[in-house]
């Protein structure tokens, strides 16, 4: 009899230990995709750039409804990627103060922008391949470089937009390319 619910009980426990590989199939690939992401962390100097610039406070994912206005009014002189500044130290939520730029090749005017400078910064900077989502991941990442290093980040911090969504049509999240730039503090 013992032998039986010997068996009995090292029959279930394959029976559950198949299932937990089935499910694994479905959580592993998320957790080896993030220990996985390696980012290469680099300080650099960032040189001052002519922007077309709209400040607001919303969410982190209202930039769509600024986007267009800007490009809009540099038309033809656009000459970069869309930048968004981070003026808040800390994550913010729905009240975060944001602005959005793209580099111009002149000053432009025009009511609904402001034209401006940004000034050049030593920066720690990586580069994010894939969803907006994930980009906790790279700011992670610089976040342990800084600690390591020592390093005082100071805002605004940026994300330049590489690649991204389109206008009309989506595309591939796996395939978004944004840069995180942190400015630091420089030892006095």
């Amino acid at each position: 009899y013992l032998k039986e619910k010997r068996e009995m009980i090292e029959e279930r426990i394959r029976r559950e230990k198949a299932l937990i590989r089935k499910l694994d199939l479905y959580i592993k690939p998320t957790d080896r995709e993030e220990i996985s992401m390696t980012y290469q962390i680099v300080e650099r100097e960032i040189a001052p750039i002519l922007v077309a610039s709209i400040r607001y406070k919303g969410k982190y994912d209202e930039v769509g409804k600024y986007i267009g206005t800007l490009y809009k009014a540099v038309k033809g002189d656009g000459c970069g990627a869309p930048v968004q500044l981070y003026h808040d130290a800390e994550y913010m939520g729905e009240g975060a103060d944001l602005e959005l730029c793209i580099p111009t090749k002149k000053a432009v005017r025009n009511p609904d922008v402001t034209a401006k400078k940004l000034p050049g910064i030593k920066a720690v900077c990586t580069t994010h391949k894939g969803s907006y989502g994930k980009l906790n991941l790279a700011y992670k990442a610089l976040m342990d470089y800084a600690n390591e290093h020592e390093i005082t980040f100071i805002t605004p911090s940026r994300e330049i937009y590489l690649k991204g969504p389109g206008m009309i049509f989506k595309g591939n999240e796996d395939n978004y390319v944004t840069e995180i730039i942190m400015p630091y503090e420089e030892e006095k």
